[in-house]
């Protein structure tokens, strides 16, 4: 019996004792692991996790969250046992290459050749929030003393007569 072998022949002779592939010499991956063997390099589906401003491009570009990539993915090293992995791509409309990089560390992934993260504002590091004006995205606690004298300075300052209700 052939089994699963993928279409390959495999004489009876050594049935059982290698697989089509082997017997072929081919990789179960096919032409997506052309690079394998030789550079550690596989072809994978990459999807953006964000968007990123293509520095090779002569007009300003931006690559939108989730546009998809064949990316070669690479091992480059690691954080204690965690494997880095580095993902390059070629943007299709200028044909320059992008390399984005996993951080571990972080939990993130960091572009680091070929373009730039699209800064959209929602960082946590908040210059607020490091500086120590507000705590847990909550303003510093005042007094009740305080908190007069801050409605009275503020109408005190204030340009616009103030309206009284009527009786």
């Amino acid at each position: 019996m052939q089994g699963f072998n993928m279409g390959r022949y495999v004489p009876p002779d050594v049935e059982g004792t290698i697989s089509g592939n082997a017997l072929n010499r081919k990789h179960a991956l096919g032409s997506r692991a052309s690079k394998l063997r030789t550079e550690g390099i596989l072809t994978v589906r990459f999807e953006m996790p964000f968007g990123v401003w293509c520095g090779t491009c002569s007009k300003p570009t931006i690559i939108g969250q989730g546009v998809r990539f064949n990316a070669e993915k690479k091992k480059v090293g690691a954080y204690y046992s965690t494997p880095i992995w580095s993902f390059r791509m070629r943007h299709a409309d200028c044909g320059g290459v992008i390399e984005i990089r996993t951080d571990p560390a972080n939990s993130e992934y960091v572009v680091t050749e070929g373009g730039t993260r699209r800064d959209t504002g929602d960082d946590k590091d908040d210059s607020l929030v490091s500086s120590g004006a507000l705590v847990g995205g909550v303003g510093e606690i005042l007094t009740g003393k305080e908190k007069d004298a801050l409605r009275g300075n503020a109408l005190r300052h204030s340009k616009r007569p103030l309206r009284t209700a009527p009786c």
